[in-house]
C-alpha cells in the first residue's frame, strides 16, 4: 500500500481506482477468505470508499463469470457476506441518537430481521447492553465497546452524512425490514399449508390459513 501510494495519487478517482486494482491482485493471492474480507475492509477505509462497493468490484473482477477476467480462481467467499443495507444503517444510527427510536426498534423488530451479520451483531450489542430508558451517548458507546469491528462501524456511521436522520426514512426502513420478515413467514406458511393439505390435517390447516390471513392483512395495512 505504501509503495502504491507513491505511484498513484489517492486524491484522484483514477488514482484510487488503479491502486485498488493493484491491491486486489495481492489480496486475491491470500488462501484465507476471511483474510481477504478483512483486507478489503482495510483497503476501503484507507481509500475512503464504501466497503460494499469495493467488495462488489473485487467480486466482479475475480468472478468466474466475469468476461474481462482470465483468472481461474473460484469466486471468493467474501462476496457472500451481506453488506449492511442503507435501511439497517438508518435504523442503527437512530438507535444511537434517539431514545424513542431505540424503543420502537426493540418493540417492532428482531435481531434476525437485520440481513447483514454485522448489523445483527451491532443491534444485538445495543439491546443486550442498553435499555430504552437511558439516553444513548455515542461517545459512551465507543468508550465501552470492546469489539473493534462494532466500534469501527459505529464510528463510521456517526460521521456518514449519507445516512440521514430523517423520520420518514426511519419509518420506511422499519417497514422494509418488517415486510421482509413477513414475506419469509408467508413463504414458510405456504409450505406448511401444502403439507397439512397433503396429510389431510384439517385442524392444522385452518390454523395455518388463519395465520396466513393475518400476515396478509398486516402487509396490506403497513
Amino acid at each position: 500500500m505504501g509503495i502504491l501510494k507513491d505511484k498513484y495519487s489517492i486524491e484522484s478517482i483514477e488514482g484510487r481506482s488503479r491502486l485498488a486494482k493493484d491491491m486486489f491482485d495481492t489480496i486475491n493471492k491470500l488462501n484465507s477468505e476471511i483474510k481477504k474480507y478483512e483486507y478489503l475492509k482495510k483497503l476501503a477505509d484507507k481509500l475512503k470508499v464504501k466497503e460494499e462497493i469495493l467488495i462488489a468490484e473485487f467480486k466482479r473482477i475475480f468472478s468466474k463469470d466475469s468476461p474481462s477476467s482470465e483468472r481461474k480462481s473460484a469466486p471468493v467467499t467474501v462476496s457472500e457476506e451481506v453488506p449492511v443495507s442503507i435501511a439497517e444503517k438508518v435504523l442503527i444510527k437512530f438507535m444511537l441518537t434517539n431514545r424513542k427510536a431505540f424503543s420502537l426498534i426493540k418493540k417492532n423488530l428482531n435481531v434476525e430481521d437485520f440481513g447483514s451479520s454485522l448489523g445483527r451483531r451491532v443491534v444485538s450489542y445495543f439491546l443486550m447492553n442498553y435499555s430504552e430508558e437511558e439516553e444513548l451517548c455515542s461517545s459512551k458507546v465507543l468508550g465501552e465497546v470492546s469489539d473493534k469491528e462494532i466500534g469501527s462501524f459505529v464510528s463510521r456511521i456517526l460521521i456518514d452524512d449519507s445516512v440521514l436522520l430523517d423520520k420518514e426514512l426511519f419509518r420506511s426502513s422499519m417497514w422494509q425490514l418488517r415486510k421482509k420478515r413477513m414475506l419469509a413467514a408467508r413463504s414458510k406458511l405456504k409450505e406448511e399449508i401444502k403439507e397439512a393439505e397433503t396429510k389431510g390435517d384439517s385442524r392444522r390447516l385452518r390454523m395455518l390459513i388463519s395465520k396466513y390471513g393475518k400476515i396478509n392483512s398486516e402487509a396490506r395495512n403497513g
